[in-house]
């Protein structure tokens, strides 16, 4: 057996010997030298008391040496399960027969001691994010000098500068001196023709060169440059153009940074030549775009709209600083800016009202059925409020990293444009803002950076979620891994007979999660303790010190990002990609919706109560999380509800047992942090990755042909980026906003009413007319014996983009045998929920005032003993048709909802009074955060109505 197994069982005997049971291995308190451990490496403490560090970690031993246990180690008591008693000068000798170990998994020849057969080496899963951070077919021993490689662009970022950022002279000078004006197209017809024809021809060539030839055929007076022409003006005009970088023809690296000089991928196997010869030239075979954000910034401010509108976070942050000083006390968590860490950096003076916050969201593929085929960067600008931010015309590509192969070193491909970034940190960006005719310094601010899970293991430099230490947000719960396995699961309870080295610490908290030490935030904490393991990595003098400590500190290399000169947090936010392991063909709105909307009521009649009830929780929480505005009263019982969740998932499901420890995933794990960073960063949702999937779908769909898609692609970004910025300069190119469809009503309050009409007006009789006269009645209109007469409509958009439709419509479509989506189930301002069965206006000629109704029937109240039992998630209620008509203000409608009908559970079926008691029985399923849903998405106002037929106008 190894030398350190012997070790261990000779020090738990002495341990027993001198009898130690109150002193374990734990991380040290304070300092850090480079031979020194990191924070959960060996030192002393008496286990009676709580702090905050991690308990001991060994290093893996190899397969070859592990033993099959199958009952304790000798002379281990219950008392001493959770650590191992030493005296400090054994715990010494451990350690430096630990620094100079044998890798992890080298199968090394060891004797066996007849504790059973011997294992073979376990092979590492194939994960991009298990074993090294990224799994890029590297050999072992590239895996410290890839370590240096990101130290050395780390370097470079430190230093950037202009100059050396491969821009032209002129683009230079303009980010130093913008433009204090712009062409007054008025004056100038042929050229704002020129502008706004090849904008609206999508950038087609073919369509461009078409429609100036008909142009100039009908008058040949017209000067309309040609396409080549139309293109350099614009990119004139913008300031953006491309920054053009040698990469591998198989994308394994960009020729940037340590590989700048390089002749050869390092990473190939063939080592791929980076250049091609013709005659006396030597042209790279391969090059990739990046667009620089400074150009892109400067015209966001250059006409008097749109840098007004880039004034949304200085004076949303100015009315929050002012209300906490009067002591008024946050009830909304309404945008990133009301989140602790944003305060706490404008307080400090790290965030100053001209800086720029940025989003950086990377990660995603260019066809649905092939794996990371194509990498895409963009940049979100957090200056303008949540409205506008997400726009298609406000968001901004930063790269495009074609494939056909994902890269085996990502950061050589971001480090072009985080090169740029730096360099403005360092000097400032000038910025001529229109609104106040001023001049002024920016330093922009990455105050997020986000990915899918395959591109997030590249960018936080942290070991992946099948880590020992997966938890993307750094907190202290190490795994525990199945004997003989390579995964490690976060679970918080300790298997039974469980004795895996390394992973056999006790159960573990929620206070040992989220617990900080008094007066000391998360964020400073975990970034402490962050940069004291970072430290200690980079220390490592050899391969094999190296995998020991990345093991114990769950760190393969920095963060490119720790590079920059400012940089909001330590490293980057864990992943938003919704999609994660889905089918393709299956969109994560439906899987979404699927799981926290239907499935509570579809799973009523399946699942036992006490099953049902648990994963009611988990949607309780997640439905308040995918809010944008997030009520802090509703805060606290969402985060108490998804820790309930996670306690009783392990208790229910994997039940300490370690042939169910793959039950316990950081899906799970990552619900403990889920509504504390809410509070931290702000809502989720804000920088999630539908951003990025909303710009690769898009952009995807412009590409239209599939030879030379990566070529097309960085084309259509290209384009893009240029097209926003002539948006954002000259505000009439902007999309026209929505005009109103022929014959559609404006209501004011962003209520439309619209069409189909009915052909004639119609008498109201029985119920109908009852209701309608309870109302005017109510309003104080005198009724008297009269007959009302109305003109029915059919359809009406709301506030929130929705457009509710009526039974009237939808019941004749039905009938005439058309596919109809029901959409005139409503929810009123009320809480009440409601049919639409048509709506109308009315007249009161005495008043001379005109109503805007609907004409409803009401559900009855929610079930209270269904609503306890789902924590007030499933709301099941009866329709009552004729029974409850009522006439109520169109501005009463809030949202359009679906009510599905409830199944029965058995007891409920089996009721000689089921009938009576549960027909006609549905569950509301509302839109998921509702309150986002104009972000970068609306309904069409003027859609084909999709019932036709009689009565349309």
């Amino acid at each position: 057996m190894h030398a350190r197994y012997r070790q261990d069982d000779l020090a738990r005997a002495m341990g027993v010997a001198f009898n130690i049971p109150g002193r374990a291995l734990i991380a040290p308190s304070s300092g850090l030298s480079e031979s020194e451990p990191p924070e959960n490496g060996c030192a002393w403490r008496d286990v009676s008391t709580h702090e905050y560090e991690e308990e001991p970690v060994y290093p893996e031993p190899d397969e070859g040496d592990r033993v099959q246990q199958t009952s304790p180690p000798p002379h281990d008591t219950e008392a001493s399960q959770g650590a191992v008693p030493l005296t400090p000068p054994i715990a010494q000798d451990l350690d430096a027969q630990r620094e100079n170990a044998p890798l992890p998994f080298e199968g090394q020849a060891t004797l066996n001691l007849g504790h059973g057969e011997v294992p073979g080496p376990c092979e590492e899963a194939e994960d991009p994010e298990y074993g090294r951070h990224e799994d890029n077919g590297a050999p072992a021993a590239a895996q410290l000098q890839e370590l240096r490689d990101q130290q050395k662009f780390i370097e470079l970022l430190k230093d950037a500068t202009l100059e050396k950022s491969k821009l032209d002279a002129e683009t230079i000078a303009r980010l130093r001196d913008p433009p204090r004006s712009l062409p007054d197209l008025a004056r100038d017809p042929d050229y704002c023709y020129a502008l706004r024809l090849y904008m609206e021809n999508g950038h087609s060539e073919k369509a461009y060169r078409g429609n100036r030839f008909a142009a100039m055929e009908r008058d040949p007076t017209l000067e309309v440059p040609t396409y080549e022409a139309i293109e350099r003006l614009v990119a004139d005009l913008t300031g953006v153009t491309p920054i053009k970088t040698d990469m591998c023809v198989n994308s394994c690296c960009a020729f940037t940074g340590p590989y700048k000089s390089f002749e050869n991928c390092p990473f190939c196997p063939e080592a791929e030549p980076r250049y091609r010869v013709e005659g006396k030239k030597r042209i790279a075979r391969r090059t990739f775009d990046t667009l620089p954000f400074g150009p892109q910034a400067q015209t966001l401010y250059l006409s008097r709209q749109n840098a007004t509108y880039m004034k949304r976070r200085k004076q949303l942050t100015a009315e929050l600083i002012t209300r906490l000083q009067l002591g008024i006390a946050m009830e909304d968590i309404e945008d990133f800016y009301c989140s602790s860490d944003y305060l706490d950096a404008v307080d400090s003076g790290l965030i100053s009202d001209d800086d720029f916050t940025l989003m950086f969201s990377d990660g995603a593929q260019l066809y649905e059925s092939k794996q990371s085929d194509c990498w895409v960067y963009i940049w979100v600008v957090f200056e303008l409020g949540p409205d506008k931010r997400y726009k298609k015309c406000n968001v901004f590509p930063g790269a495009v990293i074609p494939g056909p192969q994902k890269p085996k070193n990502l950061e050589s491909f971001l480090f072009p444009g985080l090169y740029h970034i730096a360099a403005l940190q360092r000097e400032g960006l000038k910025i001529w803002d229109a609104a106040e005719e001023r001049l002024f310094t920016s330093f922009p601010i990455i105050i997020f950076a986000t990915a899918d899970s395959p591109a997030m293991a590249y960018l936080n430099g942290l070991v992946g979620h099948h880590g020992a230490q997966g938890c993307r947000l750094y907190c202290a719960l190490r795994g525990r891994r199945k004997p003989h396995g390579a995964h490690y699961y976060p679970a918080m309870l300790k298997p039974l007979n469980y004795f895996e080295r390394g992973c056999d610490h006790g159960d573990v908290t929620f206070a040992d999660i989220l617990g900080t030490p008094p007066g000391v935030s998360w964020s400073e904490f975990t970034a402490e303790r962050y940069e004291k393991n970072l430290r200690y990595v980079l220390t490592s003098e050899n391969q094999t010190q190296f995998a020991r400590r990345r093991l114990e500190t769950g760190i393969a290399k920095p963060s490119i990002f720790s590079g920059l000169p400012r940089n909001f947090g330590s490293f980057g936010r864990p992943p938003r990609n919704p999609a994660l392991k889905i089918n393709s063909g299956y969109k994560a709105w439906e899987f979404k919706y699927y799981v926290f909307g239907l499935l509570p009521g579809l799973l009523w009649a399946l699942q036992l109560p006490l099953y049902h009830s648990h994963f009611c929780k988990l949607v309780a929480g997640i439905r308040v999380a995918l809010l944008l505005v997030i009520p802090m009263k509703y805060r606290q019982r969402a985060h108490n509800l998804l820790l309930e969740f996670v306690q009783e998932f392990e208790e229910m499901y994997y039940q300490r047992r370690v042939d169910r420890l793959h039950f316990v995933r950081q899906s799970v794990h990552s619900l403990i942090h889920l509504i504390p960073e809410g509070l931290r960063v702000g809502p989720a949702s804000l920088h999630s990755q539908w951003t990025l999937e909303t710009l690769i779908g898009n952009l995807t769909a412009e590409i239209g042909s599939d030879i030379h898609p990566y070529a097309n692609l960085s084309s259509r970004a290209t384009q893009r980026v240029q097209v926003n910025a002539l948006k954002a300069m000259f505000p009439e190119f902007a999309d026209s906003p929505n005009t109103l469809p022929a014959g559609a009503l404006d209501l004011d309050s962003g209520y439309v009413l619209m069409h189909a009409r009915d052909q004639r007006c119609r008498y109201l009789d029985g119920p109908d007319s009852a209701a309608l006269t309870t109302f005017l009645e109510g309003k104080g209109v005198e009724v008297g014996a009269w007959r009302p007469l109305i003109w029915k409509w059919a359809r009406v958009r709301l506030p929130n983009g929705q457009i509710a439709c009526t039974a009237w419509k939808e019941c004749a479509g039905e009938k005439r045998g058309n596919a109809v989506r029901r959409s005139r189930m409503v929810k009123l301002k009320d809480n009440r929920f409601a049919e639409v069965l048509y709506l109308f206006p009315l007249t009161v000629k005495e008043t001379n005032t005109t109503f805007y109704l609907a004409m409803v029937s009401i559900f009855s109240p929610p079930d209270s003993a269904i609503c306890k039992e789902a924590h007030n998630i499933l709301l099941a209620c009866r329709y009552q048709g004729q029974r409850s008509r009522e006439v109520v203000n169109i501005k009463d409608i809030q949202s359009v909802i679906a009510m599905v009908p409830l199944p029965l559970r058995k007891d409920e079926a089996e009721d000689p009074h089921a009938e009576e008691l549960y027909s006609n029985r549905f569950f509301v399923v509302e839109k998921l955060g509702l309150d986002m849903v104009w972000f970068g998405r609306e309904e069409m106002m003027d859609q084909d109505d999709d019932e036709g037929g009689e009565g349309d106008d």
